[in-house]
């Protein structure tokens, strides 16, 4: 007398259900950060900065960040406070874009023409805020428990 036995694989659809757990528990993760970044962040142009910070989901990794220039003055500092080594922004597929600081390092007051009230201004240096790296640190623990979470649900 023999035997049969059936074989599934089911790998495909294993493969598949922890994708899709891994981008859950991300996308939880990347919109407490924007909530504790929005936090941290500084009222810069009317709140439209502040307002901007927001996040994606690809494959395996979230970005938060802001999509107005200012956001990278505000978390990097200008002038005299700028940071040497700047951040870089992760363009996908490998490739960054560092964070540029325009003009020359050092000039702690320079004029610029404000375009939302049409008036030219007087700006001077500006400290650091790190609201984007200060509010990741701040919660990196419970951003790595969303993810384990969401991964512990999927295992049924």
């Amino acid at each position: 007398m023999r035997a049969e036995v059936d074989v599934t694989d089911n790998s495909d659809a294993v493969r598949a259900a922890l994708q899709k757990a891994i981008e859950n528990g991300l996308d939880l993760a990347g919109r407490r950060w924007v909530s504790y970044a929005k936090g941290l962040a500084p009222n810069w142009e009317r709140g439209m900065m502040r307002n901007s910070i927001d996040y994606t989901v690809e494959k395996d990794q979230v970005t938060v960040g802001s999509n107005m220039e200012i956001a990278a003055y505000a978390e990097l500092g200008t002038s005299i406070y700028y940071e040497e080594k700047p951040e870089y922004i992760e363009l996908g597929d490998g490739v960054h874009e560092g964070v540029h600081q325009y003009g020359r390092a050092g000039i702690a007051h320079w004029l610029y023409y404000d375009e939302l009230t049409g008036e030219v201004m007087v700006g001077s240096a500006q400290k650091p805020r790190h609201f984007l790296r200060d509010s990741f640190e701040r919660h990196k623990d419970e951003f790595m428990a969303i993810i384990e979470t969401a991964l512990r649900e999927a295992e049924g």
